[in-house]
């Protein structure tokens, strides 16, 4: 089986380096590491940053097929906006199957970059990363993040029930696109899965009007 891969952040020295790794639990000595760079973010991303933007990191464990993806946020205080289930979606987005991926800052940082990690590890356990797929995936956390982000301080909002939503209406897309001989959901079908979605989790009139058109408009792309 692959070896477990290590990537840190370029913007790390090497004390933080070695404080991430003991974060997530790694024997230096053990593991495949790599560096993350700006390069690598335009590369899967489609933009670039400069280095010193670098800073979460991950280890990616390869399991065996049907095993799914679980992602476990080792400094859940320094990793300020994505959740572990943001994480586990958009690797999904990716094309990302089975594997164990774990998140660590040495500082307060989103933790949008942390998934080029994830990309680069599984390139260099010799598998192919789809970068059409990951900036989408990308573009799926910065939508949930802005979402989240206007509703900041509204206590009737919960980012995990949003997540569940997410994953609701990608299931709905599919079995559309399965039962229509392959034709896309329109806007107002999206939005119909969407405000149902929202619903199911007890949110259905939580979301101002421009969140939902921001998340019609990320479904749309993804369904592509």
């Amino acid at each position: 089986r692959d070896k477990e891969t290590y990537v840190y952040g370029g913007a790390l020295n090497q004390a933080e380096i070695e404080e991430v790794a003991k974060d997530l639990g790694l024997d230096l000595a053990k593991v495949n590491t790599a560096s993350v760079n700006g390069a690598d973010l335009e590369k899967y991303i489609g933009y670039a940053t400069d280095d010193s933007n670098m800073i979460s990191s991950v280890s990616v464990e390869k399991l065996k097929e049907g095993s799914g993806i679980k992602v476990n946020i080792k400094t859940p205080d320094k990793i300020t906006t994505i959740t572990e289930g943001q994480y586990t979606n958009a690797a999904i987005t990716a094309g990302i199957t089975d594997a164990v991926i774990n998140v660590a800052s040495p500082k307060v940082v989103t933790g949008e970059s942390a998934l080029v990690g994830v990309y680069k590890a599984i390139e260099l356990n010799g598998e192919r990363v789809d970068t059409e797929r990951t900036e989408v995936a990308q573009e799926e956390l910065a939508t949930l993040k802005e979402v989240s982000q206007e509703n900041d301080g509204n206590e009737n909002f919960d980012k995990e029930k949003l997540d569940k939503v997410v994953i609701e209406v990608k299931q709905k897309l599919q079995e559309h696109k399965e039962e229509n001989g392959g034709a896309l959901a329109d806007a107002n079908q999206i939005r119909i899965y969407i405000e149902d979605a929202l619903n199911n989790v007890k949110m259905g009139d939580i979301l101002s009007n421009n969140n939902i058109e921001i998340l019609v408009n990320y479904f749309e792309k993804y369904q592509n």
